[in-house]
């Protein structure tokens, strides 16, 4: 696979106008999903284990200040065993107990730099919030706090702060991936006082490595100078995480280059950054609107916005090796874009990609890695402007029952072949903020594309 070849692969693009339908058989495509954020609520974000339990967190007002909650997707069957064939036939997605992770009256709450939540297992899970402090001097002045659960949301235990003295600047933007039984989380922090030379408004890349059981194993800078409020993307490929970041070249006179670039793991070092593809999209100033990205294999797959032709674009790029090289990248937008994009990669390495365009459309589009797509559609109408925040997109499969411990033992032979009979009915979850709240919808991958 050639390394950043330049070109862009230029597809036709209608923006669709329908929300999905029913297909024959009476399964819908698309199944919007009741609750489990109120109105009013926002700052939500998704996340999926590996197996693909998926996890939906999301702030709400309090009494007292706010509070960041969570709810499992329930993927099982509807009624209890036992009830009669049809109980024990039925399958409905549908969110869980609503649980509590934090709550306090000290947050700083932010459209962009929005609380989130990863899932490393169905029961290991790790969180985070933003906390103001008392004495910032600004708009800004805040850092976060971050919690583990081993037991699926229901506990939660404090692992992590930092920023919490930041009194201009900030602490944010974190993304999680799995790393060596625990995890990594990205984030950026404002470099440290004492380095000559530095911007004013300079913003470092970190990571934190967390053990299994939660304790800290290291904090440390992989790169001096990135884009300052864009959100961060992980994956985890090849038994290694990734990193991808909205860069920031310096281009002094000339307005710096914001492109978005990666990072991975390595032999337990971190590569320097290098783009994703040379966009060279130059602006004086951040856009917040960072890049997604998704993994399965050696197949990584990066979605981002940019305006580098002049115009706005939603493009996509797919790696086969693990991200050492991408492919040149595919357009999928219909040429109103906003961005915000959000990524989910499916077992076949081929990828959903949800963004917002025109003036209030979420959009979604499924890309294979040799270039196929999908029709673009309008999956909802979001809130207007800044309220619509952040796409959220997570894969979601159903889980293997237990094994039955008084049935009699199968072979190797057998037991893999009820293994390839089970059909995890592979889909995406997707989530975004209407003109009330926080909305959920479940979407079959067939809805996009085959």
């Amino acid at each position: 696979m050639p390394a950043l070849r330049s070109s862009l692969r230029l597809v036709p693009c209608l923006l669709g106008g329908l929300l999905f339908s029913p297909v024959a058989g009476g399964q819908d495509t698309v199944r919007r999903l009741p609750g489990p954020a109120p109105a009013g609520s926002g700052m939500y974000s998704l996340a999926s284990s590996p197996e693909g339990v998926a996890f939906l967190s999301w702030v709400e007002e309090t009494e007292g200040g706010h509070a960041l909650r969570v709810a499992e997707l329930l993927t099982g069957p509807v009624g209890a065993p036992g009830e009669g064939d049809e109980a024990d036939a039925e399958r409905e997605d549908r969110w869980g107990e609503v649980r509590q992770i934090a709550e306090g009256a000290d947050w700083f709450v932010n459209w962009a730099d929005h609380p989130g939540i990863a899932a490393f297992s169905p029961t290991r899970l790790a969180a985070h919030w933003l906390v103001r402090n008392p004495e910032a001097d600004g708009a800004y002045g805040y850092g976060f706090r971050m919690a583990s659960s081993t037991d699926r949301g229901a506990t939660w235990r404090e692992i992590f702060s930092t920023g919490l003295d930041n009194t201009e600047s900030y602490s944010g933007f974190v993304s999680y991936a799995p790393d060596q039984g625990g995890f990594s989380a990205v984030y950026l922090a404002p470099a440290p006082p004492f380095r000559r030379g530095a911007a004013p408004d300079a913003m470092t890349l970190r990571v934190l490595r967390v053990h299994a059981q939660g304790y800290n194993l290291g904090d440390l800078e992989i790169d001096a100078l990135v884009c300052n409020c864009c959100p961060t993307a992980m994956a985890f490929v090849a038994g290694e995480p990734l990193a991808v970041v909205r860069n920031r070249v310096a281009n002094a006179p000339a307005d710096d280059v914001r492109d978005i670039a990666i990072t991975r793991k390595s032999r337990g070092r971190w590569e320097p950054l290098r783009p994703v593809h040379a966009d060279g999209w130059e602006i004086n100033g951040c856009p917040v609107n960072g890049p997604a990205a998704g993994a399965a294999g050696d197949a990584v797959a990066v979605a981002w916005f940019t305006m580098a032709e002049g115009g706005p674009e939603v493009r996509i790029a797919f790696s086969g090796n693990g991200g050492a090289d991408f492919d040149p990248p595919l357009r999928l937008d219909g040429g109103e874009a906003r961005g915000q994009t959000a990524l989910a990669m499916l077992d076949d390495q081929s990828v959903v990609v949800s963004w917002l365009e025109g003036d209030r459309s979420v959009m979604m589009r499924r890309v294979w890695p040799d270039g196929r797509l999908g029709s673009p559609v309008r999956l909802a109408e979001s809130a207007p402007g800044r309220e619509a925040g952040v796409l959220q997109l997570a894969r979601v499969a159903d889980q293997p029952p237990p094994a039955d411990p008084d049935a009699p033992p199968v072979d190797e032979e057998d037991e893999e072949a009820l293994a390839e009979a089970f059909d995890p009915r592979e889909r995406v979850v997707a989530a975004w903020r209407g003109a009330t709240g926080v909305e959920t919808a479940v979407i079959r991958p067939s809805a996009l594309g085959n």
